[in-house]
């Protein structure tokens, strides 16, 4: 029997290698292949937002080329060109920021059951979230050494 090692616990998570418990969902730790940190929109946003960033950042960049082009080519007629410019891209940069302000970190574990972003949250920082998936993958690679141990030895 191998004996139980916790790698991480506070009061909404414990990971151990024999259990991972994240808010109130537990899994086994040997149902679990991998994990990872990632940044996505909450599961209620709409699927349209993630379009929406993506032109956005898309036409902030496009407006800041086209900015750069009239600047070179100079004259007087284009110096209100580039003050339309800038407004526009002033108003996508709102969209995008107002956006991105709305990411969440998830932690997306993969195993028996497939891939599942399980843990949600908004006012914890990356290296938070970077402290669990890395005690979850310590976990995992433990877990599976310790099985393929067993395994052998029988």
């Amino acid at each position: 029997m191998i004996p139980e090692r916790v790698y991480y616990s506070d009061n909404m998570v414990q990971v151990s290698n024999s259990q991972i418990r994240l808010g109130q969902t537990l899994y086994a730790t040997s149902d679990v292949s991998a994990a990872k940190l990632k940044l996505k929109l909450p599961d209620n946003a709409p699927r349209w937002r993630n379009y929406a960033l993506l032109c956005s950042l898309v036409l902030i960049v496009v407006i800041g080329v086209l900015v750069l082009i009239l600047r070179i080519s100079g004259g007087d007629e284009q110096n209100v060109a580039i003050m339309y410019l800038f407004f526009v891209q002033a108003l996508f940069a709102a969209i995008a920021l107002i956006l991105l302000i709305q990411l969440r970190y998830a932690i997306e574990l993969k195993g028996t059951f497939g891939k599942r972003d399980v843990f949600l949250w908004k006012d914890i920082g990356y290296l938070y979230g970077k402290e669990i998936v890395n005690a979850i993958n310590a976990a995992i690679s433990s877990s599976s050494a310790a099985n393929h141990s067993q395994h052998t030895q029988s």
